[in-house]
């Protein structure tokens, strides 16, 4: 996330939002622009556009937090849930596909280990201790 000074020095320069603003920069880039043209057209005294301004950079900085917390959350999981399970999907994809959607008997508790594999790996501790007493499963979980 770009700095609040940044933006504002920007928005001064500039009529037009920068490419690869997000929304939360965007944002503030506007207020921050119409905070200078209300002044600049004598609507506004400079001590109430300095309180204003002030008033933007808190709301920026903490929506800018919040924005990178929530985007950072969602990268963990999207990693979790893509990445790490990657093998395990396209393995039960095969086993399934090979089988024409049918699998034998004989294939099922594979296919079930595969399948609790990926749950696992996108809920962690869900399944864990759970499967202890499924016949071919390992004892105390995976």
């Amino acid at each position: 996330m770009r700095d609040a000074e940044e933006i504002m020095k920007t928005a001064m320069k500039q009529g037009e939002i920068p490419d690869g603003y997000n929304l939360v920069e965007a944002e503030a880039f506007n207020a921050m622009r119409q905070l200078a043209l209300m002044f600049k057209k004598g609507e506004i005294s400079k001590e109430l556009a300095t309180k204003n301004r002030e008033r933007v950079y808190g709301e920026y900085n903490k929506e800018a937090r919040d924005f990178e917390f929530v985007y950072k959350l969602y990268s963990d999981h999207t990693h979790r849930v893509v990445k790490d399970t990657e093998m395990n999907r396209m393995k039960l994809r095969k086993m399934l596909q090979d089988k024409n959607g049918r699998i034998e008997e004989t294939d099922l508790i594979e296919a079930l280990k595969v399948s609790l594999d990926i749950i696992e790996t996108v809920f962690p501790g869900e399944i864990t201790g759970m499967n202890s007493e499924i016949p071919g499963f390992p004892k105390g979980g995976f």
